[in-house]
């Protein structure tokens, strides 16, 4: 019964939807009649179409009056004919005007209309010829306008008369049409409500239905979701009918998804287990199980099963329970005991290469110590200088070594992507190798054929640190032999850095081992090659890192060869230019405070400091650093971090927060501590930069000469010799551009450099800024022809005529005329070369 008043209902909704749509068709083709009613009313009811009908009777009129003074002779032959002009555009009009096809039936439209024609057919010579035919006419033409009056008269009358009826009897219709759209749209609103109402009651109905059902449903509900296990309730055939809330979250899917589904397909045996089935026999003890989660992800559990009888056939119920997280925390001790043992070794292996790797150095530089004694010869106290130079650096390469793996393990190494050329990289590599290589007999060769590489983007410092321990390695490992290091692309566009030696190799069996830290494959005292065996495993975690890889083939007495895969990018098709080395210090003297509170640190900056001839302050403490920061400025300010009482981070704060001479003075801090983390506190701080110990001299150079005024540029004899031409650039711009392009270009910047250099040396009254100016466009033109030592010294002399207030000596702009003209020799002598390949 149920049922059948379900499908009464729904052929009733049928019904009224079909009634409904109905009700909307007749309201529209209603709306279409009232559209049309209108239209044709307001096209009846024009007073346009009156005013056209009236006028031509109106205009004889007038065309008769000019004929009769033309006759008495009070009028003129110009004026009948405007008039006639004016009734003959009238008659026209008319004629074009939309009559209904039964107004023109009428005789007196019809006739009116050709006896207008008629006239117009007649009189039309008349009016087109001389004065004197048309006045000797005006007798003939009175006498058929005359006639044409009342024919004309009878028209419009009757023309009228058609479109009142006709209008009176449009307006009725649409009175009848809006009449009948009014009732359609009463009944169709009325139609409308009781719709609603059975539907609202309909929709009563169906709650009160619902309530009941989810009343039932929550009972047996809640018995299920009670339970913190998984519970499946499956059918006969093993398909899921039922789940709580707990396996909706243990296999990630919502109950509609997981309804209807094989239970095989969410549940299998555990690995290894011999059972066939998906599920324990029905009341068996916990087994081991496999379950898959809706993403796919695997997790071990423990299932049970028990079987019921129902209305509708034999269920089972599965209750089922994650234990990844049990298995994990077991996994964990296990894992945690193996660390603790392998950390031990670890630590022995450390202890027993470190102590000697860095006894070696030690026992140089203190040994060396106790040699030096004031009165020792120049060239004597000069290789002992260079003995503990040698000893300090391999033990801070030791150091830096093991901080590297420090890093690595606490996931803190970060690259900086940028363009650099990697042919240019390993030619660095090369040449400065080259003496390491020499004293052990061995030549060093290059294969850069694949021209590919020379601008990629990655790491290049990165990709520099793995290949010179790649290379450092070799060289430990080969006598009298030969290292080529190889650059080119392979098959699938990475970028392939292989070393290659001829060296002693490396045995099968330690193959594998070459990538571990702290092995050095002889741990023995009387070995030759030193290192703490670090380097590799850098390498390795390096190329991981950059998403590449690091292989390695050998075989004992055949030498080895290591091969660096990365995935570099080709970079923009033009890098962009390298910053020139700087040849000499020529940083102005400074006022520098240096916080430190380590005598023996405060000695080695200010030792520095001054032999560039800058002006030192030191303070002990942050307390002292503040009073002298309250009392004098200071061109930059050294800080230490760690320091007892007030830190450098807290010092700095409060230099900046008191406004002082010092408020923007540039901090640098000295510090140890090299993590992101301290960096970024560093620079919230108010520090600019930060400088790492220990501290190199050249590092500190480099930094005074950004935050210090640099000294006249000029350009001397004697000065060390720099690359005047960017051989690369040069020829990439030629093959680009093409010889002839690249002929007109250089001849065009020729004649522009020469005058330049003309504009700064002729005119007497030159101020800073047109100096800038002129050294601004000739240092942009000198960049692309690949002038980069004359690149230099213009920008040089941009930054002094732009910040120097007593202007440029006449020294500097002699110097670089003199460089210019040895450029434009280079790069003449280059392009000579090329033509002669």
């Amino acid at each position: 019964m149920s049922a059948r008043i379900l499908r009464l209902r729904r052929w009733l909704a049928r019904l009224a939807l079909l009634g409904l749509l109905g009700a909307v068709l007749v309201l529209l083709l209603l709306g279409r009649d009232v559209r049309d009613e209108i239209q044709n009313l307001a096209r009846a009811s024009s007073a346009n179409a009156q005013w056209s009908l009236s006028q031509p009777d109106m205009e004889l009129l007038q065309l008769i009056q000019a004929a009769q003074s033309l006759r008495i002779g009070d009028g003129s032959t110009a004026d009948l004919r405007r008039r006639y002009d004016i009734f003959y555009s009238r008659i026209r009009l008319m004629e074009v005007m939309p009559f209904y096809p039964e107004d023109l039936d009428l005789p007196e439209i019809r006739g009116g209309i050709e006896a207008a024609r008629a006239f117009l057919s007649r009189t039309e010579a008349l009016f087109d010829g001389t004065d004197a035919a048309l006045t000797a006419a005006v007798p003939d033409i009175l006498a058929a306008a005359e006639q044409l009056r009342p024919r004309l008269r009878d028209l419009t009358l009757r023309s009228l008369q058609q479109r009142t009826i006709r209008g009176d009897a449009q307006r009725e219709t649409l009175r009848v049409t809006l009449v009948r759209l009014i009732s359609s749209s009463a009944a169709l609103l009325l139609a409308v409500m009781l719709v609603v109402l059975a539907l609202v009651r309909m929709v009563r109905q169906a709650q009160l239905q619902n309530r009941q059902v989810r009343a039932a449903h929550a009972r047996v509900r809640a018995i299920i979701t009670a339970s913190q296990d998984a519970i499946l309730v499956l059918d006969a055939a093993g398909r899921i009918v039922d789940s709580n809330d707990a396996a909706l979250v243990l296999f990630g899917l919502p109950a509609e998804a997981l309804e209807g589904l094989p239970v095989s397909r969410f549940l299998g045996p555990e690995e290894g287990s011999s059972d066939a089935g998906p599920l324990p026999e029905p009341g068996a003890r916990l087994v081991r199980v496999r379950g898959r989660r809706g993403t796919g992800e695997g997790f071990p559990a423990e299932c049970s099963l028990t079987a019921i009888e129902s209305d509708t056939g034999p269920l089972r119920i599965c209750f089922l329970r994650d234990i990844s997280d049990r298995l994990a925390a077991e996994a964990a001790l296990v894992e945690t005991r193996d660390r603790a043992l392998a950390g031990e070794k670890a630590k022995d292996e450390l202890l027993a290469v470190m102590s000697h790797e860095m006894r070696t150095p030690l026992n140089g530089i203190l040994g060396t110590l106790d040699l030096i004694d004031d009165d020792l010869p120049a060239a004597q106290r000069r290789q002992y200088d260079r003995i503990i130079r040698s000893s300090a650096e391999q033990l801070l390469r030791h150091v830096n070594d093991v901080l590297e793996i420090a890093r690595m393990d606490a996931f803190r190494t970060q690259l900086r992507c940028a363009p650099f050329d990697a042919c240019a990289l390993m030619r660095d590599i090369a040449h400065a190798q080259q003496g390491v290589a020499a004293r052990e007999g061995n030549r060093l060769a290059l294969d850069l054929r694949d021209d590919s590489l020379a601008r990629v983007t990655g790491d290049g410092n990165r990709v520099h640190q793995v290949l010179l321990n790649l290379v450092s390695n070799a060289l430990k490992f080969t006598r009298d032999g030969q290292i080529t290091l190889k650059a080119f692309r392979n098959a699938e566009g990475d970028a392939v850095f292989e070393v290659r030696d001829s060296g002693i190799g490396i045995a099968p069996e330690d193959m594998s081992r070459i990538f571990e830290e702290f092995v050095t494959l002889n741990t023995d005292y009387n070995r030759k090659a030193q290192g703490t065996g670090l380097g590799l495993a850098i390498s390795r975690r390096l190329a991981t890192l950059m998403g590449g890889r690091l292989e390695a083939e050998s075989a004992p007495g055949l030498g080895s060869v290591f091969r660096l895969i990365l995935p570099l990018p080709p970079a923009e098709p033009h890098l962009p230019a390298p910053a020139l080395p700087q040849d000499r210090y020529d940083v102005r003297p400074l006022s520098v405070l240096v916080v430190e509170d380590n005598p023996i640190n405060r000695f080695v900056v200010r030792s520095m400091l001054a032999a560039d001839g800058h002006s030192v302050t030191e303070a002990e403490t942050g307390h002292e650093a503040l009073g002298l920061c309250a009392q004098e400025g200071f061109d930059l300010i050294l800080m230490d971090i760690s320091m007892p009482g007030l830190d450098g981070v807290e010092t700095t704060c409060r230099i900046r927060e008191a406004e002082g001479p010092n408020a923007t003075t540039p901090v640098v801090a000295l510090t140890a501590h090299a993590r992101p983390e301290d960096l970024r506190r560093f620079a919230d701080s108010g520090i600019a930069r930060s400088l790492t110990k220990p501290l190199r001299r050249q590092a500190l150079r480099e930094l005074l000469r950004d935050y210090g005024p640099r000294q006249t540029p000029t350009v001397t004899d004697d000065q060390p010799a720099r690359v005047l031409i960017d051989d690369a650039t040069v020829r990439e711009m030629a093959g680009a551009l093409g010889r002839d392009v690249y002929t007109s270009l250089k001849a065009r910047f020729e004649a522009e450099l020469t005058e330049g250099l003309r504009l700064l040396t002729s005119q007497p009254q030159r101020t800073g800024a047109e100096m800038a100016a002129t050294a601004h466009k000739l240092a942009g033109a000198a960049a692309v022809f690949g002038l980069s030592a004359l690149r230099a010294e213009l920008v040089a002399l941009e930054d002094l005529a732009s910040t120097d207030e007593a202007g440029v000596p006449d020294t500097t702009l002699r110097n670089i005329g003199r460089l210019a003209a040895q450029s434009l020799q280079a790069l003449a002598a280059l392009e000579d070369e090329d033509e002669a390949a």
